[in-house]
């Protein structure tokens, strides 16, 4: 859910310059999500704008937020700002693109984490910027501005250390799900299709050169579309470069069969586990695992077969203490 959505129950574009003069008929208090910034006519137009950059900064190292520029007048009590009553909009009309170059070409480094709406009631306007997360430290005039207690700040060397050293990952999830399913009288076995959905919730970091790798308990894997290899008797398949880059909202399936001869299925007790492991150049392996309970084999009815479902289990997180001398003992 975005910043807007939470905060106003409404996506940015969709508004109004009377959302927002709504929303300061109660008191407002400024949080750690928002900020807010009356307008007066006072004073130089860089010094605004200075101000706006600081914010903006504070948010991209934080965990994003919203300012809101034409608020109601600040109060302060107990070092917190509170808004409530008439809006105090700006009195001058700014373009997003102007906002969005003025933005670019003071904050360090360049970003493009920031969605502006601009909203209009007659010559008054409001100005909403909406900050996504930073990837990185952002600084302002060689400063690194934070938000602490509902405040920008300059932030301690500590944070500023962490935030140069730390390092933020592309997150990738997936959802493995059965397609169809046939008995196969002639060779006496068992075929089920499968499809996996792959796709990138992070909207500012790519991912790039995306793993996967297939693996079936019994049985073989066969018709993958992919270029990869197989190994252990076809029941692993590895695809090293499956896609160069897997952008935000742009979903990646791979569809595969999983041939399991009859004869297996009884020795297995009727049970067997499919699972796909994928990963990237920057973001940690992931695994979804199902269990197929093949007793319950229904060829109008393949989800009758799934049993236990594992979706989205990062292999850092899933493994347990000692796997690594566990795996080293069995070379």
């Amino acid at each position: 859910m975005s910043t807007s959505a939470a905060l106003f129950n409404k996506e940015l574009d969709g508004l109004s310059y009377k959302d927002i003069k709504n929303y300061f008929v109660i008191e407002r208090e400024e949080t750690n999500k928002i900020e807010f910034k009356s307008y007066s006519g006072k004073g130089k137009e860089g010094d605004q704008f200075i101000s706006i950059y600081k914010t903006i900064c504070s948010f991209l190292n934080s965990d994003g937020g919203i300012l809101i520029w034409g608020s109601p007048q600040e109060t302060k009590r107990n070092k917190k700002t509170y808004c409530q009553g008439e809006l105090m909009p700006v009195t001058r009309e700014y373009s997003k693109d102007f906002l969005i170059n003025k933005i670019t070409d003071n904050i360090d480094p360049v970003q493009n984490f920031v969605n502006i709406q601009v909203l209009n009631n007659g010559s008054d306007y409001l100005y909403l910027f909406e900050i996504n997360k930073g990837i990185t430290s952002y600084h302002f005039d060689h400063i690194c501005w934070i938000r602490l207690d509902g405040q920008k700040r300059k932030a301690p060397y500590y944070i500023v250390h962490a935030l140069m050293n730390q390092i933020r990952y592309p997150e990738l999830v997936a959802r493995l799900k059965i397609k169809n399913c046939e008995a196969i009288i002639d060779n006496e076995s068992y075929n089920i299709g499968f499809v996996i959905l792959i796709l990138n919730k992070s909207k500012a970091i790519n991912e790039h050169n995306l793993v996967i790798r297939f693996q079936t308990d019994i049985g073989f894997l066969k018709d993958i579309s992919l270029n990869g290899n197989y190994s252990r008797n076809k029941s692993i398949y590895l695809c090293e470069n499956a896609i160069g880059v897997l952008h935000f909202g742009h979903p990646y399936a791979i569809r595969f069969n999983i041939e399991i001869p009859m004869e297996t299925v009884y020795k297995a007790k009727f049970s067997n586990f499919v699972t796909v492991y994928f990963g990237g150049k920057y973001s940690p392996l992931k695994l979804c695992s199902m269990e197929l309970n093949l007793n319950k084999f229904k060829s109008d009815d393949p989800f009758q077969m799934v049993g236990e479902y594992h979706e989205n289990h990062a292999m850092n997180e899933t493994l347990g203490e000692g796997i690594i001398e566990k795996l080293l003992n069995t070379l």
